[in-house]
């Protein structure tokens, strides 16, 4: 019973994957610059969240870089997080703003690896 409801959780997924594979920009900020990209706007805060396994009992902080760019007519809009307990940095690009806001906080709650950068000690190259 328990493996059906977890695959049917899986597959139920799937969608949403292939629809956001299609959304999201596989090129980082510094490549969208030497593009000829400009940086309109940028919102910087804070986000206080739980702690990931052995620390779940402490809080940790991820700082969130919002940017919105633009070339020509184009406008696109680029969310990067630093994670201060993982030494991380995870950034994705979009043409839809709604969709950038929410999509890392989607991976974050799945605990998804994709996208995500390391650096320090121990990261791998």
């Amino acid at each position: 019973m328990k493996i059906s409801l977890i695959i049917l959780m899986m597959i139920s997924l799937i969608p949403l994957q292939t629809w956001s594979m299609n959304q999201v920009s596989k090129e980082s900020m510094v490549q969208y610059r030497k593009q000829g990209w400009k940086v309109e706007e940028k919102k910087s805060f804070v986000e206080s969240r739980p702690g990931k396994r052995p620390y779940q009992m402490l809080k940790r902080d991820v700082q969130v870089v919002l940017y919105r760019l633009h070339r020509q007519q184009q406008e696109l809009f680029c969310r990067v997080e630093y994670d201060s307990q993982q030494d991380t940095i995870r950034e994705m690009c979009s043409k839809d703003e709604t969709f950038v806001l929410f999509y890392l906080k989607f991976l974050e709650t799945h605990d998804s690896p994709q996208g995500a950068k390391r650096f320090g000690p121990g990261a791998s190259s």
